[in-house]
């Protein structure tokens, strides 16, 4: 009998040794990955001031005074929140500065009907709406305002939904001069 019950304690203690082994195996292998350092992001070229922003060749030929680039994607909440900034800056180009186009630009993987179909439907109205790859012009986030110059070279940029302060900046760099 007491044979016996030895036998039973020394297999549960067997079992309970591999339980532990099995937790105190998978902690460490947590604290590990945890508290390792990670691998380096990789790098991702973006757009920055001065770059050309490339492939709206007919919109920066010298003509304008500037122009205003908006990236845009229709399942974007952040860029259907932002609608009535755009309609405020546009309604202001037209009082200030008429010879400024705006434009957006929609990634060629999007759906062009529907972001105009939602556009029209907030009384947004860009000078065009085109669909550009956005990877290939480093366009990683929207929505993004842009103001170039008349040669397309950016003078500054906003990325994401703009804050009231945000906005104001964006107002007084495009109509600052008028």
């Amino acid at each position: 009998m007491k044979q016996r019950k030895q036998r039973r304690w020394s297999k549960f203690s067997r079992i309970e040794i591999w339980i532990h082994v099995v937790l105190v195996s998978t902690t460490v292998c947590f604290v590990i990955y945890a508290f390792s350092p990670s691998s380096p992001v990789p790098h991702v070229d973006v757009l920055e001031t001065g770059d050309p922003l490339l492939q709206i060749d007919s919109y920066t030929d010298g003509s304008h005074t500037g122009l205003v680039f908006f990236a845009l994607s229709p399942g974007c909440r952040y860029c259907r929140q932002s609608y009535p900034f755009y309609e405020a800056l546009i309604a202001m180009r037209d009082q200030k500065k008429p010879d400024l186009p705006v434009i957006a630009a929609i990634d060629t993987s999007s759906n062009m009907r529907l972001q105009s179909f939602l556009l029209k439907e907030a009384g947004v109205r860009f000078d065009s709406l085109i669909a550009l790859p956005f990877h290939s012009l480093k366009v990683h986030y929207v929505p993004l305002v842009a103001y170039l110059d008349n040669q397309g070279r950016i003078l500054k940029i906003w990325e994401g939904q703009l804050s009231e302060e945000g906005e104001s900046e964006v107002l007084s760099a495009l109509f600052q001069d008028t």
